[in-house]
């Protein structure tokens, strides 16, 4: 059926009626209409695609490659999922993979796999196979939760400008809480997709109302806009900051306390962590191999925090030091050097935490370093006396450290 150009721009203009003054709206709701359609066909597909999901309180994440471009161990802060059950149903439903079967395999890794040339999974019940494999990777999880406060009410994070991606829509559910459950949701898109957790503080830009789609919009930031006078104005939109917070792990806070330098070097940007607090700065440094601890800046406004693979502090008014499991200042600090368990390990004791080995290592000289494993919740600590150099990887989740 062909259309004049009078009903064709009657029909466009219906189509972007509940435009906004904002730079980026006018044209979204159709696009929205148009992404959901395309994204329906394709849901199975690009949920393939998922590295990291967040599912009942759980991150469940996809092994990467090591130096040796094989896929070995987890991801700092997680644990491979240990039982089948996990693996077919949590696991499986949050990562968008078809569960296989349970089978024995000594060439592969323990615990729950992904094959990487396909979107399946399998558990794998030997113990004693290789640490890593080329293409089957661990799943992994750790505890943690998703946290969000207005950052600006009535404000939208603007797409043309730069700042923010269009995310998949969350649908109404017409319960009394719904708007605060599609928040929920926009925030949980958001820790899926890896170019809204880059800059800090993390936002999200989310409809105050549905579409007739019945999906809310929503967006997460892809860039740092700490100053809130950066973010446009208007009615229909809201702006949240959100983070992941500390699903456990401890820290001893020391007031009045930095260091200078050490800055740990896989996390080596200024952390806002705005009104969610330094629980956000917690699970950051969590997910940072080498992170000792952190400075909290705590009267720089916005507030943030700087991560450290040293514990060995300074006086300083104006910030607080942060340090993982364990005491500020105790002794000499470690240093992580890689995965694997020395090879000239000896006194192999259970019960520990990563702190208490160091702790141990310091007494019993001439020890230069550990191996610490979290496999099972055993905790195991492993001392060296070479500093932990030569280390050997297996399917337990081991790491060498130096004490220095």
């Amino acid at each position: 059926m062909m259309f004049s150009t009078p009903h064709f721009s009657l029909i466009a203009c219906l189509l972007l009626g509940q435009s906004m003054a904002n730079d980026d709206v006018g044209v979204v709701q159709t696009a929205v209409d148009s992404h959901s359609r395309r994204r329906h066909h394709h849901s199975k597909a690009q949920a393939h695609h998922k590295r990291q999901a967040y599912a009942n309180g759980i991150s469940y994440a996809v092994g990467e490659k090591n130096v040796d471009n094989i896929y070995s161990g987890c991801p700092s802060g997680y644990s491979v999922v240990d039982t089948q059950e996990e693996c077919q149903n949590d696991a499986a439903n949050a990562l968008g993979l078809e569960w296989q079967r349970t089978d024995s395999w000594t060439s592969k890794p323990f615990g729950c796999l992904q094959k990487m040339d396909t979107q399946r999974n399998w558990f794998n019940t030997y113990q004693d196979g290789p640490a890593g494999h080329p293409n089957n990777a661990n799943i992994c999880k750790k505890s943690l939760t998703l946290q969000h406060e207005m950052y600006k009410a009535n404000s939208a994070i603007s797409v043309a400008a730069g700042q923010a991606k269009q995310l998949a829509g969350p649908t109404g559910n017409g319960g009394a809480n719904e708007y605060e459950d599609a928040v929920a949701q926009c925030v949980s898109n958001a820790y899926e997709t890896p170019e809204c957790t880059v800059n800090s503080p993390y936002l999200i830009r989310i409809a105050k109302k549905k579409h007739t789609n019945g999906n809310f919009e929503c967006y997460c930031s892809i860039q740092e806009l700490e100053d809130k006078d950066e973010i446009a104005t208007t009615s229909n939109y809201n702006v949240y900051e959100w983070a992941p917070v500390n699903g456990g792990t401890d820290y001893a806070k020391s007031a009045n306390k930095h260091i200078s330098g050490s800055t740990a070097s896989n996390c080596n940007s200024k952390f806002y962590y705005g009104a969610i607090g330094v629980s956000a700065c917690e699970e950051r440094c969590n997910a940072c191999d080498g992170c000792q601890g952190f400075v909290d800046n705590r009267e720089r406004d916005p507030p943030y925090c700087v991560f450290k693979s040293s514990t060995t502090t300074a006086d300083k008014n104006d910030k607080d030091f942060y340090t993982k499991q364990g005491d500020v200042g105790s002794g000499p600090s470690y240093e992580l050097l890689g995965h694997g368990y020395c090879n000239d390990g000896r006194d192999k004791e259970n019960g520990h935490t990563l702190e208490s080995c160091a702790d141990k290592c310091r007494a019993n000289q001439p020890c230069a370093g550990f191996s610490f494993n979290t496999f099972k919740g055993n905790n195991q600590c492993l001392l060296s006396e070479d500093g932990c150099q030569a280390r050997t990887t297996n399917n337990k989740p081991w790491k060498g450290y130096s004490v220095q």
